[in-house]
């Protein structure tokens, strides 16, 4: 019997979930009965060791650009057209517009989209070029054979935008590979970031992008501070185009000597053992993957609830969430957290087991899950079609 050829289609590879998710589909797809190629664009520079079979389009970038769309629908047409896979599925945004036009042009019959989260609300491109956004999803909707969302949450919130209907989409949880060190390094990792054993930590390790909303947990520290006196430190992991500005925000309010920024690191499960508390301050989520990873570490967590945190946080049960872009009910939150170290150890135990509950032998967010429910979807187009 033949492979069954898959193009995963993405438009950057850096890090973080979405690349890192596809990546992971594109290695553990079973290679007795799958062919993946990855097509991406932006940058020929990226952090991860490739060894599948992958193409590179230049001219599909994350940007608006009218030249450079058009060619990119054009180029991956072409680069379709050639290797006649029987399956197209894009991930993010700008490539599942793309990716999803050029593959209904050259024919493809199977076509599958994960948005990876959506920008409907207009906080990151503003209200105008959002309901554009949400019109040119419900078009390309029409092309689409199966949508994926990574939460019940996402999903909802796509249908009530009109993006597909009910019976188009599927949940498949990203697969986020959880530490088993737990909390055992903590002291060491503290050591290392000079920071005293009876400190509270409050930390987030993100994307530092404007719709990840970290700004909102910098302005959220001078609260927290003077809510409380215990000593508490805030740790920033991550990097991105929003760097320089929280770090001046932090001057500016005068807490720069509270925060501690890492900028991108690889040991990003031995800094999670070294907080206390974690707060993912998004404005717009399609699961959270290290929310996954700090409720896998024991953490309690404070959230925005958007989209499909929700679904990884269990409000009042494994931490608070709170609403998007709002610094003082942040600082609410964390400081009931800060002042009652049974609290934040119990909603952290809550967390773990929401994260690792196994279904049919797998944990929930576990990525045999994902890729188990991936071959399925999978296997039943490849049958529907055939």
């Amino acid at each position: 019997m033949p492979k069954i050829k898959i193009a995963q289609i993405i438009t950057r590879l850096e890090k973080g979930g979405s690349a890192e998710n596809t990546i992971l589909v594109c290695e553990r797809l079973d290679p007795a009965k799958f062919e993946p190629i990855l097509v991406y664009g932006s940058t020929l520079s990226h952090p991860y060791d490739i060894t599948f079979k992958n193409i590179h389009v230049p001219t599909l970038v994350r940007r608006i650009s009218p030249l450079y769309d058009v060619k990119a629908v054009y180029d991956i047409y072409r680069i379709l057209k050639t290797l006649k896979p029987d399956i197209v599925h894009t991930n993010s945004s700008k490539a599942g517009f793309i990716g999803r036009w050029a593959a209904f042009l050259a024919g493809i019959k199977n076509i599958v989209h994960t948005p990876h989260g959506h920008v409907f609300y207009g906080y990151e491109f503003g209200r105008l070029k959002a309901a554009l956004f949400v019109l040119l999803e419900r078009m390309t909707a029409l092309i689409t054979t199966r949508l994926v969302a990574l939460t019940e949450g996402e999903m909802k919130e796509s249908i009530a935008f009109g993006v597909g209907t009910p019976k188009q989409w599927r949940v498949i949880h990203c697969g986020v590979e959880i530490p088993d060190q737990g909390r055992s390094k903590r002291n060491q990792a503290r050591d290392t970031l000079g920071i005293g054993r009876d400190t509270v930590l409050v930390g987030t390790v993100s994307r530092l992008d404007p719709v990840k909303g970290v700004i909102n947990l910098v302005k959220a520290a001078p609260l927290i501070i003077e809510g409380t006196r215990q000593e508490v430190m805030f740790l920033i992991v991550g990097d991105g185009t929003e760097r320089q500005v929280l770090v001046k925000t932090a001057r500016d309010i005068g807490v720069q000597d509270k925060i501690i920024f890492t900028g991108m690191r690889k040991d990003v499960p031995e800094l999670m053992s070294a907080m206390d508390i974690y707060v993912q301050p998004s404005l717009n989520e399609g699961l959270g993957k290290t929310l996954v990873e700090a409720h896998g570490s024991g953490l309690p967590v404070v959230a925005s609830s958007v989209q499909g945190i929700p679904d990884v946080v269990l409000d009042g049960r494994s931490g608070f969430l709170v609403p998007p872009g709002n610094p003082g009910r942040i600082a609410d939150a964390v400081l009931k957290l800060v002042a009652d170290a049974v609290l934040r150890r119990a909603f952290g135990e809550a967390g773990k087991c929401h994260v690792t509950e196994k279904f049919e032998g797998v944990c929930r967010f576990s990525p045999e899950r994902m890729i188990g429910l991936l071959e399925k979807l999978y296997d039943e187009l490849f049958i529907e079609n055939k």
